[in-house]
């Protein structure tokens, strides 16, 4: 998969991300609910956010849209820079003029993310208004809209409610309420859950096509990695909070650099194995936010866990393309270590 040539400055990624944290405020201190997340996304490039719940991404992405900033109890450092504006300094106001106009957002639960009360046309038609004037105008845009995004019959669905439409439906209305403004972002929280693998497969294809027809960028949020490898033309790995590794998808594939992304790849179902096999599974779950390990916040599920990774926090490293947070990338990377033979590998499976 190939993006479109970049149109924007020399130099200035669409979205750039910089040390990011939101931390919770409670009478107890703070908790640090993402820490430290820095990424770049290109104009016309699609970026899969990968993790468990609990990793921080779809808090990663409400920091970028300024949601988070709307809670009192969540305070938010670092920066986010969409064309080199830091969006992180602009109020509520300020906020509210780009979301829309800049960045669009398409929601976990597309039935929730909705007005049950309300016609999804006049629901779009709100968005559309953002950046049309003139009812006709604006009606015949909430038409096209329908349309593009694949329901058929549009003149008559905008007049439905959102319990009259089914939930692949219901995530196309939000898809077409996002890039209703012609936002130069998107961002897709999960836009997957809850859909059957044909509607799912559907609404991938719908994202990319998307990204094709109108040069947008895509930020889309996954705990699956097997969406990730189809759609993303780059992957960053989240866990605790933190960015473990990031890198482009074919070589985060091809040769995994942290243990973490050794373990969510091999959980992906395979359907080109010439045998069947059973998956394999991370031990051990994600670490509440107040209950994080000192050292790597993954060491005690990690097969290959030594006493550094116990007390010492890694600092990402390059290898090759890529970022990892990990004191051992260089030897998974040089072969040194063999993933297969790790406690969590199925036996006789090689690399994925």
């Amino acid at each position: 998969m190939t993006a479109p040539p970049s149109t924007r400055p020399s130099g200035v990624p669409l979205l750039a991300v910089r040390d990011l944290h939101v931390d919770y405020r409670s009478g107890d201190g703070d908790v640090a609910l993402v820490n430290g997340t820095s990424f770049e996304l290109e104009r016309g490039e699609i970026i899969c956010l990968v993790g468990e719940s609990g990793s921080g991404k779809s808090l990663t992405a409400s920091a970028i849209m300024g949601l988070a900033q709307r809670r009192t109890r969540l305070r938010v450092g670092g920066t986010v820079a969409l064309e080199g504006r830091n969006l992180t300094a602009l109020d509520q106001r300020q906020l509210r003029g780009l979301r829309g106009r800049e960045m669009g957002m398409i929601f976990q639960d597309p039935a929730g993310a909705l007005d049950p009360v309300v016609p999804v046309g006049k629901q779009i038609a709100e968005a559309v208004a953002r950046r049309r004037s003139g009812r006709a105008e604006i009606a015949r845009r909430v038409v096209e809209l329908v349309a593009q995004v694949g329901i058929s019959d549009p003149e008559h669905r905008v007049r439905q409610f959102p319990h009259e439409i089914s939930g692949g439906m219901c995530q196309r209305v939000g898809i077409a309420i996002a890039i209703a403004g012609d936002p130069k972002l998107l961002l897709a929280d999960e836009p997957t859950t809850a859909l059957d693998v044909t509607i799912q497969a559907q609404v991938l294809e719908l994202l990319k096509r998307v990204r094709d027809e109108r040069g947008m960028s895509v930020l889309l949020i996954t705990h699956d990695m097997g969406i990730a490898a189809q759609t993303a033309d780059r992957i960053v790995v989240m866990y605790a909070g933190s960015v473990v590794e990031e890198g482009p998808t074919r070589d985060l594939f091809s040769r995994p650099g942290h243990p973490y992304s050794i373990g969510l790849i091999r959980a992906v179902p395979r359907v080109d194995s010439a045998r069947v096999a059973r998956l394999s599974a991370i031990p051990g779950s994600m670490p509440e936010a107040r209950e994080r390990p000192s050292g790597c916040a993954f060491h005690p599920r990690c097969p290959f866990a030594v006493d550094r990774c116990r007390v010492e926090a890694p600092e990402p490293v390059a290898i090759g393309a890529r970022r990892v947070a990990c004191h051992r990338a260089g030897e998974l990377a040089s072969g040194l270590l063999n993933p297969s033979r790790s406690p969590s590998a199925d036996p006789g499976e090689g690399q994925p």
